[in-house]
């Protein structure tokens, strides 16, 4: 398992939001459809994990997703959570898959 240090105050704030069941994007600026976070973490092997926060139309929804050396997917959280602290697993199914686990921690 990998930690990922994410600052505080980053958690603090998207963790609100993601809280909110209905958000007006226009009224608080953010985009429909898109990142609005993204902080990764590199594995030993070169392959990364990606924590994003994300709007869709009328919320925000977080996921960690894995990428190989070359950035293409190689997964997806299994569940999209309303805070963004705690273990992250994979739904892959590997020898040693726990490995490519992610912990995401509040720094300071």
């Amino acid at each position: 398992m990998k930690q990922m240090i994410v600052d505080a105050k980053e958690l603090d704030y998207w963790n609100k939001w993601l809280k909110e069941s209905e958000i007006d994007f226009d009224e608080v600026d953010f985009p429909y459809d898109a990142t609005l976070f993204c902080q990764t973490v590199e594995f030993d092997d070169g392959t990364q994990a990606d924590l994003k926060v994300c709007s869709g139309q009328t919320n925000l929804w977080c996921e960690m997703v894995w990428f190989d050396k070359n950035g293409c997917e190689i997964a997806c959280s299994d569940a999209c959570a309303d805070e963004l602290e705690g273990v992250w697993e994979f739904a892959v199914d590997c020898e040693n898959g726990d490995k490519y686990n992610v912990e995401v921690v509040r720094g300071e």
